[in-house]
């Protein structure tokens, strides 16, 4: 992880980790600003299979493998687009005239590309279709929210199987999936008033709740491994064990929560607002890492975007 950082920072932030951590982290002082390199002991990602060059198809001066069009005078969107890091297939989630999901290969050798199935959604008015796909597995799980009348469909896709598995339970605003595709997070706002998330299996069977102490659901994130859940309410960054749904952290030292960002293993958690703020989970505890603030930057709406590596 490599973290770029344009203004002085306090020296207490930069302290040596813990002796025997798995993680390291140094500073480098440049006249462009500091940089933090973290090395850790964590395993590294598995490999994905290897695939032979071919000949394109399809062959176009903008060099496209293949193009989906839509039906003449019914116009859809493809509003959302989930690929497993492998590349073999895309799952499009549509919205406008037809909101469906559908799954079509990458390898497709027809212009235009047929679908392998299509999944169609009902058609509301101001409904989203929402998809997210897992890395590792053939698997994502889509998502119909009906903003208007407070509805939503949730329904998780296999293979190659043209028959989703639904999800029955709360209104599902946002959703997020690990890298293997074993645990998924849906999350609503509760009878209370309060933000949270059914954490549930590859089958939908349940494996923890996480409720919010306070406020309505703003946004989630997963950690790749399924370990670790980011929340937002709208008041407070939460963080919460997937396992037990035991919440282990929060924060509300920002009034800002439409961005934020965990890692792969749930161990280092940044968010944006009226400045921008990185924990790192050390002996157990996450402690402030980083806090950043451009003393130039004068947008009163403050920072809406954070990522990680």
């Amino acid at each position: 992880m490599r973290i770029a950082v344009l203004a002085p920072l306090a020296a207490s932030l930069l302290a040596a980790p813990l002796a025997g951590q798995a993680v390291r982290s140094t500073a480098t002082v440049t006249p462009e600003g500091i940089f933090v390199t973290e090395q850790s002991d964590l395993a590294a990602p598995k490999a994905g299979p290897t695939f032979t060059s071919g000949t394109n198809p399809n062959p176009s001066a903008a060099g496209l493998r293949w193009t989906l069009p839509n039906p003449a005078g019914m116009p859809w969107i493809s509003m959302r687009v989930a690929t497993g890091n492998h590349g073999t297939f895309h799952w499009l989630g549509q919205d406008l005239n037809f909101r469906r999901v559908q799954l079509v290969a990458s390898t497709d050798d027809q212009a235009p590309a047929l679908p392998i199935y299509e999944d169609p959604y009902p058609a509301a008015t101001l409904a989203k279709v929402e998809i997210e796909a897992a890395d590792e597995a053939p698997t994502a799980v889509g998502v119909w929210f009906d903003t208007i009348n407070s509805q939503s469909q949730v329904r998780l896709y296999s293979g190659f199987s043209a028959t989703p598995t639904p999800f029955a339970g709360p209104v599902v605003r946002e959703h997020d999936i690990s890298d293997d595709g074993s645990v998924i997070a849906l999350g609503f706002t509760d009878t209370n008033g309060n933000a949270a998330a059914a954490i549930v299996d590859q089958s939908f069977a349940p494996i923890s709740t996480a409720v919010a102490p306070t406020g309505p659901f703003v946004q989630l994130d997963l950690s790749d491994d399924g370990s670790t859940l980011l929340m937002a309410s709208a008041t407070t960054n939460y963080v919460f064990d997937v396992a037990t749904g035991n919440l282990v952290f929060q924060d509300s030292s920002t009034v800002f929560h439409q961005a934020h960002v965990i890692d792969g293993d749930g161990d280092t958690w940044g968010r944006g607002g009226f400045d921008v703020r990185l924990w790192k989970r050390i002996g157990g505890t996450y402690q402030l890492l980083l806090s950043f603030d451009d003393p130039f930057f004068q947008i009163s709406s403050g920072y809406t975007a954070a990522g990680l590596s």
